[in-house]
């Protein structure tokens, strides 16, 4: 068992941070708002899991406004200043704190014509008698729109083992080499390796003879790694697609939020 407290808040005193030049005008277009926070306070491990569910307090933060629109990625995470009412720092949580300016990650905005979004903090578990957040304040950078590009990579079983050569990946400035591991006469992995300007990434799935989707990437994908297990063997009938996004804009989001009750 363990210990975990959600506290969900229609309203809350809040102060975007003021857009000074530096940020520039899209960026005072977003408004940046508390939306939820939940806590564990014991660590976990589930039956069907490979890892322990570290405890961490999670604060998200919700995104408004027209360059929100059509958003794909965030990163770039910085924290300046994260105290609760008692006076004590809160720590950013342990793959935070190796890497302040964290890997490319997806923002939950699907669909992607939404006009918000959400992006999510994690920290170590606050102070027992602490009450509230009295000041978050920091800032991440947020990729947003662009122009939605399909690569086609048909003859698929033949495009293993050697780089992909598309213009379109390299207007996008990314890589993309393709690895297949046999499992059995019936079924195998297809491992994709990204390098470059991840953020242009969208999606990538497997296409059978008369273009249906048969795969998609399993669970646990990292920004530069994705896996698709296949329940047929691989061969030139199958054709990949992989959605893009070019000339993207790279917006850098100020936020200063204040007073968020703690679970």
């Amino acid at each position: 068992m363990f210990q975990f407290r959600v506290a969900m808040f229609a309203a809350v005193v809040f102060l975007v941070a003021a857009i000074s030049p530096t940020f520039g005008q899209e960026a005072a277009k977003i408004g940046v708002t508390p939306h939820g926070i939940s806590e564990r306070r014991v660590a976990n491990h589930l039956p069907w899991q490979f890892e322990m569910l570290p405890e961490r307090l999670t604060v998200t933060l919700r995104l408004d406004g027209p360059p929100v629109l059509g958003a794909t990625q965030w990163h770039g995470l910085h924290v300046d200043d994260a105290v609760d009412d008692l006076g004590a720092d809160l720590k950013l949580a342990t793959q935070y704190a190796e890497d302040p300016w964290i890997a490319t990650r997806p923002i939950p905005c699907r669909p992607r014509r939404m006009d918000s979004c959400a992006v999510s903090l994690n920290f170590q578990p606050s102070h027992r008698q602490a009450t509230r957040i009295a000041r978050l304040r920091g800032q991440f950078v947020l990729q947003t729109g662009g122009d939605m590009i399909v690569v086609r990579i048909p003859r698929l079983g033949s495009a293993v083992g050697k780089p992909v050569n598309d213009p379109a990946l390299a207007a996008a400035r990314l890589t993309l080499q393709i690895e297949h591991t046999p499992l059995s006469p019936y079924r195998s992995t297809l491992r994709l390796a990204l390098k470059g300007e991840l953020c242009g990434f969208d999606d990538v799935r497997v296409l059978s003879s008369d273009g249906k989707p048969i795969a998609t990437p399993a669970p646990g994908a990292t920004a530069t790694t994705k896996t698709i297990n296949l329940e047929q063997p691989l061969d030139n009938r199958l054709t990949l697609n992989v959605t893009l996004f070019a000339n993207q804009k790279t917006i850098t989001v100020p936020f200063e939020v204040h007073d968020i009750p703690l679970p």
